[in-house]
């Protein structure tokens, strides 16, 4: 199984405004961490592509499968990334979507995202839904924000 394929599909789902399948599946790797709490995943079944060293630095004689991987790790990471602030190119004009991937019930309480690095520059981002208002505020500055946005 290629892990990194699975949290790219759930990549595809945030962009698709379907934060659903994107939770469950978040929550199924979660579940299934190889170390818990450090955030890595596997890929194959088994030791593949070694240059029989890994058994050792890895710490297992006969691996179920390769861990830690990184590129699942990184994938994963970047998916979390974006489901807090990314930039959507898929129309004529470039948008910001900011909380594209946060829950509802999460928009009861009061957040911020800050020194979110995007496609446009630096965003940063606060979300006063916890007294009521709905009000969220946004900035962003770099080199790719254009004049009057």
């Amino acid at each position: 199984m290629w892990t990194y394929f699975n949290f790219a599909h759930a990549h595809n789902w945030l962009y698709a405004g379907q934060i659903d399948p994107v939770w469950k599946t978040l929550e199924w790797f979660w579940e299934k961490q190889p170390s818990p709490g450090l955030y890595t995943w596997w890929e194959g079944k088994g030791e593949e592509n070694a240059f029989r060293q890994w058994e050792y630095v890895r710490g297992w004689v006969n691996p179920p499968h390769v861990t830690p991987h990184y590129w699942a790790a990184a994938t994963d990471l970047l998916l979390q990334l974006d489901m807090l602030s990314y930039v959507d190119e898929s129309g004529s004009r470039p948008s910001l979507v900011i909380g594209g991937g946060v829950p509802a019930e999460w928009c009861t309480h009061p957040m911020k995202v800050h020194g979110m690095l995007t496609k446009i520059g630096t965003v940063d981002w606060d979300w006063d839904g916890g007294d009521g208002s709905r009000r969220a505020v946004c900035r962003a500055a770099g080199a790719g924000v254009p004049e009057g946005r």
